[in-house]
């Protein structure tokens, strides 16, 4: 569900009515100051004073998602240790770096009162993060929170993590606040998630193929990720591809553009692939699928990435099935779909990994996407939110 501008235009409107009629609305400096959930945030804002000008400078018409006392309670429990390592305070360029990205995607562009989240729906709230490290998504594009509400609104940011509203529609002179239970993830790189989700064949297979900047950089995607199960039901298979074979799979399963809401696929949503052919997205008796594939997670499976959306798929997409035909019909009462490879066999071990080496993108055991990268960039909030996301494994959204 994409939000229209009537509604921003409607909700403008609404607060200068306010004003007018003598309710005055207490800008947000006031709003922290005044409310006692939000303490943790106005001490982490004040920490950076080259943050509180930042602030100043955003626009009106704003939703703020404002992370409450016990939110930041339970990421700094789990994050003891990095926070002893390496203080929170702003003399360190690369933490005031991270927590200006932690606001701004913190803060909606239109201001969202809670009723435009409608069960059954997804609603995509752009932010205002526009950095290409946790954002790249092209044309000055913000990155995306998914709204949904199932017996209360959740928001899913990065590896798809929900935070759930624990008090909406807070109005204050530039828009509305909403307090959450959960401070938002920062969204990760398509390799990065992949690993977060421990889906190392696919991780290995972007490796010998030399794709994993490619995927990483590209503004703008959707991937359909097989899982792990998915790649050894053609394991057989895998040893016999060329490199130039596994590299057209592997692009047969990328949109060059974002669907973040697979609602747009109720009569079938027909995608050209990075391969060139194309991919049909259908619901079928309930279920949702890519040709062939069930999409795990169904419709609000999608998980946001730094340049776009993941969905775990449970089958490798065969490139040779872009056309309709009864090949990819999958069988909804089936929990696994066959494989689209004739001839294809299950193995035991997970082709692939033999590729991850170290400086690939790995997962730790309990789930946690690490990378071997320059440390000095791991801020210290950088690690409270990596030890706070490992804190609640891999999450699929139910």
């Amino acid at each position: 569900m994409r939000l229209r501008p009537q509604f921003h235009s409607f909700i403008a409107l609404s607060l200068r009515a306010m004003a007018v009629y003598g309710q005055s609305l207490q800008n947000l400096t006031s709003l922290l100051t005044s409310t006692p959930e939000l303490s943790a945030l106005t001490e982490l804002v004040f920490q950076y004073p080259d943050l509180v000008g930042e602030l100043s400078q955003w626009p009106s018409n704003v939703t703020i998602l404002a992370p409450s006392n016990k939110a930041f309670d339970e990421l700094m429990t789990l994050n003891t240790t990095a926070q002893d390592s390496t203080p929170l305070n702003g003399s360190n360029n690369n933490n005031t770096n991270t927590v200006l990205s932690i606001l701004q995607y913190h803060v909606l562009n239109g201001a969202f009162h809670s009723n435009i989240f409608v069960e059954g729906e997804t609603a995509i709230v752009r932010s205002l993060l526009m950095t290409n490290g946790f954002a790249n998504l092209g044309l000055s594009n913000g990155q995306v929170v998914l709204g949904r509400n199932h017996e209360g609104v959740k928001l899913y940011s990065g590896l798809g993590i929900a935070s759930g509203v624990e008090t909406p529609d807070i109005e204050f002179d530039k828009g509305v606040v909403h307090i959450i239970d959960r401070v938002l993830t920062l969204p990760y790189s398509i390799s990065q998630t992949a690993a977060y989700f421990n889906l190392s064949a696919l991780a290995g297979a972007l490796v010998r193929t030399g794709l994993v900047e490619a995927l990483d950089t590209t503004p703008s995607l959707t991937v359909f990720a097989p899982s792990n199960v998915a790649f050894q039901a053609i394991g057989n298979l895998a040893d016999e591809l060329t490199t130039e074979q596994l590299a057209d799979i592997l692009k047969y399963h990328v949109v060059n553009r974002t669907v973040y809401d697979l609602n747009e696929a109720q009569n079938d949503l027909r995608l050209a692939t990075l391969e060139g052919g194309e991919i049909t997205i259908h619901e079928n008796e309930g279920g949702w699928f890519v040709n062939g594939a069930r999409i795990i997670g169904g419709k609000e499976g999608g998980v946001v990435v730094a340049n776009g959306v993941i969905y775990i798929i449970d089958n490798v997409l065969n490139p040779s099935h872009g056309d309709i035909t009864t090949t990819y019909t999958p069988n909804p009462t089936l929990s696994t779909q066959p494989p689209a490879f004739t001839l294809a066999s299950y193995v035991t071990h997970i082709p692939f990994t033999s590729e991850l080496v170290s400086g690939t993108p790995t997962t730790t055991t309990t789930g946690s996407p690490t990378q071997t990268v320059d440390d000095s960039a791991a801020t210290a909030l950088e690690l409270a939110l990596a030890v706070f996301m490992t804190g609640f494994g891999a999450i699929l959204m139910l």
